[in-house]
């Protein structure tokens, strides 16, 4: 989401900036808010079932010494769909593996680190 200082609001009237401003922070609050507690709870076990995973491995979750992090992905994904790293312990849906590889993703992200699910071009 941009700032008040955007290049993309720098040509808009400073009042019109101001309310747009609010109402992007209150839409941000808003999303928040969406988020219900469980899906909040599995990003969180996704990424600590990445984190043991990585360094089972001794890797480093965060992938700063994995140029191709693409194979590692692919590992722990599979490892997740047959349940060796879902949290039941049991086999799981493409769907939930899609979740937990999109948490662990957005977790880097929000950190500022790149996330490895996507593609260079974004």
């Amino acid at each position: 989401m941009f700032g008040p200082n955007s290049a993309t609001l720098a040509t808009c009237d400073p009042i019109g900036v101001h309310h747009l401003h609010d109402k992007l922070c209150a839409i941000k609050e808003d999303a928040k808010r969406a988020i219900s507690y469980g899906r909040a709870s599995g990003t969180t076990t996704s990424w600590t079932i990445w984190s043991d995973f990585c360094l089972s491995l001794s890797c480093d979750p965060l992938l700063h010494d994995i140029d191709d992090p693409m194979p590692l992905l692919q590992i722990f994904a599979a490892r997740y769909r047959v349940g060796t790293l879902a949290p039941s312990q049991s086999a799981v849906r493409s769907r939930t593996v899609e979740d937990a590889l999109h948490a662990v993703g957005q977790t880097l992200a929000s950190m500022g680190y790149p996330d490895p699910c996507l593609q260079a071009s974004g």
